[in-house]
């Protein structure tokens, strides 16, 4: 419990949007998942110029942002859906 002993790598299998705000003191994520990550394909990685809650500060951003992936995936190929 708390320990970070256990971690498991965490690496999806499928598209990802991930959202994060870039004025906090510390970040969730290394330089190098991110970059991973946007070479993923049908994947995006989006850093908003806020605090951790993106959605919160930036509501019509954001909701844009997601709405714009969403709308992306419909165009992406069956086998990269979920």
């Amino acid at each position: 419990h708390g320990s970070y002993r256990h971690l498991v790598r965490f690496e999806p299998s499928w598209p990802m949007l991930y959202i994060y705000g870039g004025r906090k003191p510390f970040q969730f994520h290394s330089t190098a998942w991110v970059e991973a990550l946007r070479q993923r394909p049908g994947s995006q990685v989006l850093e908003f110029a806020s605090g951790h809650w993106v959605m919160k500060s930036k509501p019509q951003e954001f909701n844009q942002a997601v709405g714009a992936w969403l709308d992306s995936s419909e165009q992406r190929p069956q086998s990269a859906r979920l």
